[in-house]
């Protein structure tokens, strides 16, 4: 970690010139939703690979079964469970392609994050700087892990469901062409493929938003930017307990404390109905941290 004040000594800037950087208000860093829109439409063709399976695999199948039940023939269970084995192992192979989609992202957010972050300090310091932490390849290592282990969850998941409407339509005799609506939706029912694809589309948008948010913490805390500016999206889709902090000075090491006066007291989030966390951490959150530099800079110079 180099500490921002001596990177600016080392290049001369004096004492002066350092604490009027220090007054200057940081450009609103952008969110990723290019990417983020992106990514969920990955999430929900991958979705949608799984519905032209289940077309394939399962719904081909359905009437046979409804036969043998409504028939008594006891091999109807086994007989669905071997469908649903086959979908099952097809759906697998499609989400294999997660993880170099995975990747892929991590890369592209991490990039923008950084051009976003160059941006906003060379305003203020009127230079860019380099920041590549090493700690940066094992966040983007594990948002790899996460996604194949949240998209491996939402496959589980559709099987599950699809088990548990097939048996239980058959149970309460409903027709093949009842089960199908209640699986494929209906102008009045969303079924359970759109329901799946509306889940797969939320947690693409909160991973882009998450590795963003960590991105940034990482950035700043490399240049020894301990504190930060709290700012959201000043829109309606903003939670309460993340507007409360528009404007409050953070620390980095203490996601539970805010501060109204510029760091001279500092009173605990929960007083107000504030978010404990960092910006970007909560789910979905687009909040940002603005870097703050005054501390350092004029600290450094008296």
């Amino acid at each position: 970690m180099v500490h921002i004040f001596t990177f600016l000594k080392a290049l001369g800037k004096s004492k002066m010139r350092i604490r009027a950087m220090s007054k200057k208000r940081p450009p609103k860093m952008k969110y990723p939703t290019k990417l983020e829109n992106i990514y969920v439409e990955y999430y929900k063709s991958l979705v949608r690979s799984w519905k032209e399976i289940y077309l394939e695999t399962i719904d081909q199948k359905l009437s046979d079964i409804h036969f043998q039940f409504t028939g008594k023939v006891d091999s109807w269970q086994s007989d669905l469970e071997s469908i649903v084995n086959v979908f099952t192992l097809q759906a697998n192979t499609a989400t294999l392609s997660v993880i170099p989609a995975a990747k892929e992202m991590a890369d592209l957010v991490s990039k923008f994050n950084y051009l976003e972050f160059q941006r906003t300090v060379q305003k203020v310091i009127g230079i860019p700087v380099y920041s590549a932490p090493a700690a940066m390849e094992k966040y983007l290592s594990i948002f790899t892990a996460q996604n194949v282990s949240l998209v491996t969850n939402l496959s589980q998941s559709l099987e599950g469901e699809i088990n548990r409407v097939v048996q239980r339509g058959l149970q309460y005799g409903k027709s093949v062409k009842e089960i199908k609506k209640t699986l494929l939706g209906t102008d009045i029912d969303q079924g359970v493929f759109n329901r799946i694809e509306t889940r797969a589309e939320l947690i693409a948008r909160d991973q882009v938003g998450k590795l963003n948010g960590q991105m940034t913490k990482i950035r700043q805390e490399d240049l020894g930017i301990d504190r930060y500016i709290w700012r959201t999206a000043m829109d309606e889709r903003v939670r309460d307990s993340h507007e409360v902090l528009q404007g409050m000075l953070c620390q980095w090491n203490d996601g539970s404390i805010y501060s109204q006066n510029d760091g001279e007291t500092w009173d605990d989030r929960d007083s107000i109905g504030a978010y404990v966390g960092e910006p970007g951490e909560d789910y979905q959150c687009r909040c940002y941290a603005e870097p703050y530099f005054k501390n350092l800079l004029e600290e450094e110079t008296e």
